[in-house]
């Protein structure tokens, strides 16, 4: 029996019910335990006035318990397991999870629908289904469903015109994601973990003044939104319900290159720069005065005529994919340069990882390697006789555990 004290946790032999239980362990002597919780591993979870900590199931009650790396900043008066078996945490501005090394934190706020209250979580509790129950300090009870962590479906009623269109998706730095039809019509903000979607009736309506098909997106860090049309691309300012156009023309610091505009990358310093497919050339619109500066071919651009993918690196180069292989743009850079070692054929993706390496995808191959001097070495090649289907892909990621997703 483990019971949580003003002086730590004590540890009682099981009773023979005729003598006193027998104290064989005390843990934590100079802490005030407030809660215990055993998770399905058998682990022993203690919450005091100042940490957590746990105790592994085959610990001998002779070591001391394991600090667990979570600075809640309140009493830890709370902790629960949730049904994929990661343990959660209250903390002063939310919550954490934690499963096995790896502790995610999930903060609280008033003005999201879908996240914690934003006041202290006094009790978790988990139900028989695997959801969990917050009680919170002043905002009532919160529920988190055991499938929290599945796909969220956002699918219009079938007797809807648009439910089955094609749309154009780029996520947003606060968690959202801005989903806009093929035609322009239909603007909405989707919240991935709530479920709920929110129409931008504003962007809409100024994209109707001259509606054609949408190509590409994107949601700058300043929370305006970028969007490439056949001829022009469209900034709208949700704050200031504006929008400002570039069209296509022969001005080159006013005007964009003629072309489809479907590719964007946001630069460390704001800038926006987008790709004209078709012509091949990249344009640097800057963040403060909105000039224009262009990449052409024979110009210092890129190699490729249709650009699949536009990245910034770490280190603040812009490495550009088509269908003339790979050119980077180093930081203050007047030209792009062609990436060594790789064929002048098509790249449909590319995905940089932590360690420097590179991962790219051409017809038929997954390839990982490095790029030195500018050169790219390859370190492993993934095909059709490891499984990989033989098709073109449409993007190329990779997540936090460095796993390598594809999509096409």
């Amino acid at each position: 029996m483990w019971v949580a004290t003003s002086a730590g946790v004590t540890v009682l032999a099981p009773p023979d019910y005729a003598t006193v239980p027998r104290v064989v362990g005390q843990l934590l002597p100079g802490e005030v335990a407030i809660t215990l919780a055993r998770d399905s591993r058998g682990a022993m979870w203690i919450g005091t006035r100042t940490a957590a900590w746990r105790v592994a199931a085959d610990a001998s009650l002779e070591a001391a318990p394991e600090a667990v790396n979570v600075v809640p900043g309140r009493p830890v008066n709370a902790i629960a397991e949730d049904a994929a078996h990661g343990t959660w945490i209250p903390t002063a501005t939310g919550a954490v999870r934690i499963e096995g090394d790896e502790a995610v934190s999930y903060a609280a706020s008033v003005a999201r629908s879908a996240a914690l209250p934003g006041s202290a979580v006094l009790d978790i509790r988990s139900d028989a289904e695997g959801g969990l129950w917050f009680a919170t300090q002043r905002h009532g009870v919160a529920y988190l469903r055991p499938q929290w962590r599945n796909f969220s479906l956002f699918a219009r009623a079938a007797s809807d015109e648009l439910a089955e269109e094609g749309r154009v998706l780029a996520p947003c730095n606060d968690g959202s994601v801005l989903a806009l039809s093929r035609d322009s019509r239909r603007f909405e903000r989707l919240d991935p973990d709530g479920g709920g979607r929110v129409e931008l009736t504003g962007a809409a309506a100024e994209l109707a003044k001259a509606p054609k098909t949408t190509y590409g997106m994107a949601c700058a860090r300043d929370g305006r939104f970028w969007i490439g049309l056949v001829g022009r691309v469209v900034r709208y300012d949700p704050a200031e319900r504006a929008a400002h156009e570039w069209p296509a023309g022969a001005e080159p610091e006013t005007t964009l290159a003629p072309g489809v505009y479907e590719v964007f990358a946001e630069a460390p310093d704001g800038a926006m720069w987008v790709a004209a497919t078709g012509g091949g050339v990249v344009h640097r619109i800057d963040a403060v005065d909105d000039r224009v500066r262009r990449w052409s071919r024979d110009g210092g651009g890129p190699r490729s005529s249709e650009i699949e993918q536009l990245l910034f690196a770490s280190d603040g180069a812009l490495w550009a994919a088509g269908n003339g292989g790979i050119d980077v743009l180093a930081p203050g850079g007047d030209a792009f340069a062609p990436v060594a070692g790789l064929p002048d054929a098509r790249i449909h993706a590319i995905a940089l990882a932590p360690d420097g390496t590179l991962w790219l995808h051409r017809t038929g191959a997954l390839v990982h390697g490095r790029v030195d001097d500018g050169k790219f070495a390859e370190i492993e090649s993934i095909g059709a006789e490891q499984g990989l289907p033989v098709a073109e892909v449409g993007g190329l990621w990779l997540d936090g555990e460095q796993r390598v997703w594809l999509s096409g």
